[in-house]
């Protein structure tokens, strides 16, 4: 009887570590594939972003009126001292490439 018992129980340890294993194998996939969809957005939201400052900056080109309405917008929506700086930045160097061509 005890080896019997023995042996059923190895039987149920090598059934639970498959069961573990298949579980890790599981999660990992899921794991991946949320990151895939996540790097996925990362890459349109960014890809987004720069065309629309592409769009931006041809229109303050073209009509050098609006920079002040971008540099509003500018100022409004981006939160972050270091990316309001930057954005500010780069669109007063935009107004001076208008006025000196």
């Amino acid at each position: 009887m005890d080896k019997q018992s023995y042996t059923l129980q190895q039987r149920i340890e090598r059934t639970a570590a498959r069961l573990a294993t298949l579980k890790a194998r599981q999660q990992a996939a899921a794991a991946r594939e949320r990151l895939r969809a996540i790097n996925e957005t990362r890459r349109s939201r960014n890809r987004a972003l720069v065309l629309w400052g592409v769009a931006m900056e041809r229109e303050v080109l073209r009509a050098p009126s609006t920079a002040s309405v971008v540099r509003d917008l500018l100022s409004q929506h981006l939160v972050r001292d270091n990316e309001r700086t930057a954005a500010v930045g780069h669109l007063d160097k935009l107004g001076e490439r208008c006025s000196n061509p």
